[in-house]
């Protein structure tokens, strides 16, 4: 099978973003480039079958100039409770943070679909490569996507007539590679992130998705 036939790209773009840093405990502050964690996040909100296959990110191609900017946000510690009572102050649970993120940005996202067991009729990565397909050329998707938070709802298309990456190579730090959802919390896998002439090259952790 070819690359071409057993992988997907996408363009995605929005006005705004924020991939918080999980150290930035107190303030939010973006990473420069969207990690590979939220872009599986974003291919799910676009296509997924949570018994049938998992996106394994390849490679993000930054297409806009990396600028941020500062803003400070009322966030909602707790949403509100019906039960015995009619009256909600949002002053009671609001606190106030300030938010570094992320303006313009606009990605490829490229990745391939894993799936999980022995590949069948019903099962296989040609399907699930080509209902994608057809759902980006359609602007379809299952949830509408956003970029780090739900206040930045982001935008897709196809990848024809997407500009180059930007020219900047840079070492971004640690970022994270994969996230697992448990019982209590979450387990990160890490990666030192390169921003290589515009691309952040994805380390394989198939071995993480099955």
């Amino acid at each position: 099978m070819s690359t071409a036939a057993s992988s997907v790209a996408i363009r995605i773009w929005s006005y705004l973003a924020c991939f918080s840093r999980p150290e930035a405990n107190v303030e939010r502050t973006t990473y420069p480039v969207m990690p590979p964690s939220a872009a599986a996040g974003f291919m799910q909100n676009v296509y997924f079958k949570v018994k049938e296959f998992r996106w394994l990110i390849t490679s993000i191609d930054v297409l806009s100039p990396i600028q941020t900017m500062t803003m400070r946000f009322n966030e909602v510690k707790k949403p509100p409770s019906y039960q015995g009572r009619h009256e909600y102050a949002v002053t009671d649970v609001r606190t106030q943070r300030y938010t570094t993120m992320l303006k313009n940005p606009e990605y490829i996202i490229r990745a391939r679909p894993i799936i999980l067991g022995k590949p069948h009729q019903d099962n296989n990565v040609q399907k699930h490569v080509a209902i994608f397909n057809r759902k980006v050329a359609k602007g379809a998707c299952f949830t509408r996507p956003c970029l780090g938070m739900r206040d930045f709802p982001a935008y897709f298309d196809t990848v024809d007539g997407a500009p180059d990456p930007i020219p900047l190579t840079e070492d971004l730090g640690p970022m994270p590679l994969h996230i697992r959802r448990l019982d209590k919390g979450v387990d990160a896998t890490m990666f030192n992130a390169r921003l290589e002439n515009g691309r952040l090259n994805v380390p394989s952790y198939e071995e993480l998705l099955r």
